[in-house]
């Protein structure tokens, strides 16, 4: 969500008016779930996906419209049965999509909004389904911890009585009250995924591009400044040149940071993982053969690393696809990544190796 945020945020500056396609209800096996976002521009390319396929299609026809009209529509797709087959889909179910033009109005809720992403008091973003667009800040608020901390939207009582739940569950929910007029989604802003590359040789830099296009903010550190540096990772938040053995000291990764290891030695992956493990990341994966890696955990084992804290390291790292050039191995640490992330799993079960 924040990238899309971002980039409204730069177009708008460029006095250039957009549209958000966001999916508030799904049902059944649809393409994409609840919260999915689209950034649709008249003559620019969109950001972010709602699913595909004809569901897109006349998401992206209808935003057309309201670009000119600076409209609002809550559009429904039934996919199911012959519309699936004859639009090539693969998944059906029911989708609710409300397309909202955002004009210049919208930039002071929308910078509040990006300071959302850095708070851990779990905000929530809640909107109101229009049949026309009006003003940003009378449609959406922000929420968090029992008060309203930007926005001017009046919240029907029926709703504010569950935005706890909301917070505490963390999942969007879509609210279809009597009146049309009246429907509300809410949608629980959490922070955005935070990739640290420690190394930024070849495999470093296809693993940025894919992740970037994830969504995630990438961090790229590394000794050498021919490796680390803004012309080569372009995509990245932050590139730093840093002794190994200096930089992971002054970071404390948190439950939506994921640490990547690929360093041209072991000595320097034995440098970065001894002070990762300090640390709470949600995943470590760290490049080498299994001999290099057991050399790794048995000297953290002597200096007194639990064997509980080296079996949430992946190592090997990446799924099992056969991978041997850069960009495959990229490509098989992202799939790991991003199942990690999905439903988690423990690194001491792995049976497959990269």
């Amino acid at each position: 969500m924040k990238n899309i945020i971002d980039a409204t945020i730069t177009m708008l500056e460029e006095g250039k008016p957009v549209v958000w396609a966001t999916v508030v209800s799904q049902e059944g096996s649809a393409p994409r779930s609840s919260g999915s976002r689209m950034l649709i521009s008249k003559g620019e390319t969109t950001l972010g996906s709602i699913g595909g396929g004809k569901l897109e299609a006349e998401t992206m026809k209808a935003a057309e419209i309201h670009l000119e009209e600076k409209g609002a529509e809550l559009l429904s797709f039934s996919l199911s049965g012959k519309e699936v087959a004859a639009a090539g889909m693969i998944c059906g179910g029911n989708v609710k999509v409300y397309l909202e033009t955002i004009a210049n109005d919208a930039l002071p809720f929308l910078k509040e909004l990006t300071t959302s992403f850095s708070r851990l008091d779990g905000v929530l973003f809640v909107t109101a389904i229009r049949k026309t667009s009006v003003g940003f800040n009378d449609s959406h608020l922000l929420w968090a911890g029992g008060k309203i901390i930007s926005g001017g939207l009046t919240i029907p009582a029926a709703v504010a009585d569950h935005l706890p739940s909301v917070e505490k569950g963390r999942v969007p929910v879509f609210f279809p009250l009597t009146g049309e007029e009246n429907q509300i989604y809410i949608e629980p802003i959490e922070l955005p995924n935070i990739l640290y590359i420690f190394g930024g040789g070849h495999i470093s830099l296809d693993l940025a591009w894919i992740s970037h296009r994830l969504g995630d903010e990438i961090i790229v550190i590394d000794d050498r400044k021919e490796f680390a540096n803004r012309e080569r990772f372009p995509m990245a938040t932050d590139v730093q040149v840093q002794p190994f053995d200096v930089a992971p000291k002054g970071i404390h990764f948190g439950p939506h940071d994921d640490v990547v290891i690929v360093t041209r030695g072991h000595m320097h992956d034995l440098d970065i993982l001894r002070q990762t493990l300090k640390s709470s990341p949600r995943y470590v994966g760290m490049i080498g053969s299994r001999r290099k890696n057991r050399m790794i955990f048995e000297k953290l084992l002597e200096e007194g690393v639990s064997q509980d804290q080296i079996d949430q390291v992946h190592a090997p790292i990446g799924l099992d696809i056969q991978a041997e050039t850069p960009a495959e191995i990229a490509v098989s640490i992202v799939a790991e990544l991003i199942r990690t992330r999905a439903r988690g799993r423990a690194a001491k079960n792995k049976n497959w190796h990269v």
